[in-house]
């Protein structure tokens, strides 16, 4: 996705497929949606570049599941919208990374990144923030597995924005984070 003609782009009606590689480059804002709940699964790359943006959303689920060997490199923003219950899974350790500048936004239930599997597959580096901002029953915190094992890692200097005032939006503990800005008043 090359954001060609100026504006943003919505993908509707998406199948459940497999895809080699995402590029979404130029400040191209994209939304995928889905009519029933299906899975995209990457078999080689996500690539999400500075200034361009992809927001799975709607009421059907969306997972997208990086298989054995697939990378995502996140320097925009990813956001997960809606009431529907959209995944990213990996099933390798550190797979996907958002890089510095990088924002991941829940506002759909989660935990977002999965409960089962290996645990780091999805890094926060420095820079980066993970936004919970999530005001549905079911929002969960990002670490998906029993502590202290967590799908998500926070690298120092990275960011969890707690903007929720849902119970399971922030656990304490055994859980560690990076920097914390609470700002439960959005």
């Amino acid at each position: 996705f090359d954001n060609f003609n100026g504006g943003p782009v919505t993908v509707s009606n998406l199948p459940t497929q497999t895809l080699s590689q995402i590029e979404i480059n130029n400040d191209a804002i994209v939304t995928w949606q889905a009519t029933s709940a299906i899975t995209l699964t990457m078999i080689e790359s996500l690539n999400l570049e500075a200034g361009s943006s992809l927001a799975l959303s709607g009421s059907s689920a969306i997972t997208m599941q990086f298989a054995s060997g697939a990378t995502g490199l996140i320097s925009g923003t990813v956001s997960m919208l809606g009431t529907a219950a959209h995944r990213l899974s990996t099933t390798n350790g550190q797979a996907v990374r958002f890089e510095s500048g990088a924002l991941f936004v829940q506002e759909a239930p989660g935990p977002v990144f999965g409960t089962t599997g290996i645990p780091d597959a999805v890094v926060f580096g420095s820079g980066s923030t993970f936004s919970m901002q999530s005001t549905l029953p079911a929002a969960l915190a990002p670490f998906g597995l029993a502590a202290p094992s967590s799908k998500v890692q926070f690298e120092s200097g990275s960011t969890y924005a707690l903007r929720s005032t849902v119970a399971g939006a922030f656990p304490l503990a055994n859980r560690t984070y990076p920097n914390v800005l609470v700002d439960a008043n959005t």
